[in-house]
């Protein structure tokens, strides 16, 4: 850990010792103020454990079991834990597929008999659920003023018959959460990777005026499990993709991190390609799908799953509530949409061991306009010869975009035909 205090500027180190709960006058010397923050950690562990959190805090524990000097390997999580981002965790990220992290043996001595404690305080003061519900908030709208977030977090106090705002804001201010999710008068998920990319790109969706509303309930949902967060598991849609990971071999752990993936997959899928990104879960087992129907099944699933969430881009409203960003399975029908995944494999016949090598219908993305299922002739009752046939179109405003995707005002395109 020295060696990560020596290598960080003198606002970095002030910073540091900040989240850590513990003042470095900048005044001091770089070197000053290095040999203040290797004190501080080395004689106040019980002090800046509680500074930590939660996610932290568990990760630590988990290593203490590991013994010093043990790697665990994970996968790779949406945001780096400030336990590694310090060094307090060391960490080893030339894998591309997993990470190991590792505790040194002098942080492992340090911490080993005081790790339990931290744990035990944080759940029994109320810090972790106070942590839950603002993370939970934070998770679900993606990025939203401070304002809004300070105002929901009253109202949770006032839940909790807790009128003293001094202890919430104490609370809040006491946890490096806020230090590390607000910037000027917002705050982010500590998943959203680029905050003001996700506040401009919402100006396009015009038909999303207000921001949905949720309940404490709601965000204690979202805001558990970091950092493999997720949301919904108790409603329809997100019981059954649970039951399907569950028949498809995953364990509980492992089901709660690809529902987190699907919940991140599906705020981005505006772009065609990133919207396969929601299927993983079901491509890594292809190995387990015996049929198409089952296949179908799984994919299918994961889609009503992925519409129903919250998304960043329409202010925590799902695609079901909006009307926008839906995502919607082509045809499987039509070559020109049908796509064959190289993550699928190449699979040779063989008559013992045969594996059909599925073909993923291609998912796109409604920008607000309603999809149209597949017409199969064999589906369309016939008609009488003498009846006049004609042509049935919902309404669309002259300048909005065509919706046979050509980019064109629509009265510059098929509406020019229509009268």
């Amino acid at each position: 850990m020295l060696e990560i205090l020596a290598s960080l500027t003198k606002s970095d180190l002030v910073e540091m010792g900040d989240i850590f709960g513990t003042e470095i006058p900048f005044r001091l010397k770089r070197k000053e103020m290095v040999t203040s923050l290797e004190d501080y950690f080395s004689n106040c562990c019980k002090t800046w454990l509680t500074y930590m959190l939660e996610r932290d805090l568990k990760l630590i524990k988990e290593l203490v079991i590991k013994g010093p000097g043990v790697s665990l390997f994970q996968e790779y999580p949406d945001y780096m834990s400030i336990a590694e981002y310090y060094g307090v965790v060391e960490s080893d990220d030339s894998d591309g597929n997993f990470k190991k992290v590792w505790l040194s043996e002098d942080i492992y001595n340090l911490v080993k008999d005081q790790i339990d404690a931290a744990i035990e305080d944080g759940e029994k003061n109320g810090r972790f659920e106070v942590e839950r519900i603002a993370l939970g908030f934070l998770n679900l709208y993606g990025v939203d003023t401070f304002s809004h977030f300070l105002d929901f977090m009253m109202d949770y106090s006032n839940s909790k018959c807790d009128s003293r705002y001094d202890m919430l804001l104490n609370s809040l201010k006491h946890s490096p959460l806020l230090k590390i999710a607000r910037f000027g008068t917002y705050l982010a998920s500590p998943c959203v990777s680029d905050p003001m990319k996700i506040i401009n790109r919402r100006k396009a969706f015009k038909g999303v005026k207000r921001s949905n509303k949720f309940t404490f309930e709601d965000a204690m949902a979202a805001g558990k499990y970091a950092p493999y967060f997720t949301f919904g598991l108790d409603s329809p849609e997100g019981s059954l993709v649970w039951s399907i990971l569950t028949d498809l071999g995953y364990s509980e752990t492992e089901r709660r991190r690809e529902m987190h993936n699907i919940w991140i997959s599906a705020q981005l899928v505006d772009k065609d390609e990133t919207a396969e990104d929601l299927f993983i879960s079901v491509l890594r087992k292809k190995e387990v799908i015996h049929d198409a129907a089952m296949y179908n099944r799984c994919v299918k699933a994961i889609v009503a799953y992925a519409n129903m969430l919250p998304k960043w881009l329409l202010k925590g409203n799902s695609s079901d509530e909006a009307d926008y960003l839906e995502i919607v399975l082509q045809d499987s029908e039509s070559k020109s949409l049908n796509v064959e995944l190289d993550s699928l494999g190449d699979y040779e016949y063989d008559k013992d061991d045969f594996v059909p090598d599925w073909h993923l219908p291609q998912p796109t993305v409604s920008q607000g306009y309603p999809s149209i299922p597949p017409i199969h002739s064999e589906s369309i009752p016939k008609l009488p010869e003498d009846f006049i046939s004609g042509m049935a179109v919902q309404h669309v405003a002259p300048d909005d975009p065509c919706p046979c995707g050509s980019g064109l005002k629509y009265k510059y395109c098929h509406g020019k035909y229509m009268n």
